[in-house]
């Protein structure tokens, strides 16, 4: 059901615009973001390294901006997985990270995992994409208010696959539909 999410977000990241795609979007992190938390950081690289290079197969054209996109995307779950094994959780495939063995204290630590990833690769890839000019422009303000809200959406959104992937896989596909508004908006 991983597999099929992920085959779906990377047809939409296909059709969704060259320019677009490149600018960061919601639905390739959530994915990312879930693996994480559910498998650990090896499932979480592999499925972000599938998403850039299917994406980046189809634009063939933008292979910089592709491995760029990569390179920062590990970088975001590596921080993330270092914040996860600091709370005492490593989690893998042949140990997943149970959302029914989740506390109330699991909250804080999602939060803080997701914030990390976010972070990191939001503020790298703006970093290294953004012209050099003093202070920060409109446009700049309106992409933090943009990502804000990206990562508040990822923080309810995530934990959900974590959920339905244990619980109900089969349903795991269906969430391709609001992963893909997310981009939209």
């Amino acid at each position: 059901s991983l597999a099929l999410l992920t085959g779906v977000i990377v047809g939409h990241l296909v059709l969704m615009g060259r320019a677009r795609w490149w600018g960061g979007t919601g639905s390739g992190a959530a994915l990312t973001l879930a693996v994480l938390l559910l498998y650990g950081w090896v499932p979480a690289g592999l499925v972000s390294l599938t998403v850039v290079v299917l994406v980046g197969i189809a634009r063939r054209g933008r292979w910089r901006h592709g491995v760029l996109h990569g390179a920062v995307d590990i970088l975001g779950i590596g921080a993330g997985a270092l914040l996860l094994a600091a709370c005492g959780r490593v989690p893998s495939v042949e140990h997943p990270w149970y959302p029914g063995t989740w506390t109330p204290y699991t909250g804080p630590q999602v939060v803080l995992v997701a914030v990390a990833y976010l972070a990191v690769t939001r503020v790298l890839l703006w970093y290294l994409q953004a012209p050099r000019s003093g202070g920060l422009p409109t446009v700049a303000r309106t992409a933090l208010v943009r990502q804000g809200l990206v990562a508040v959406a990822l923080l309810g959104i995530a934990p959900l696959l974590c959920v339905v992937a244990i619980a109900k896989p089969i349903l795991l596909p269906l969430f391709a539909i609001p992963l893909i508004a997310l981009d939209s908006t």
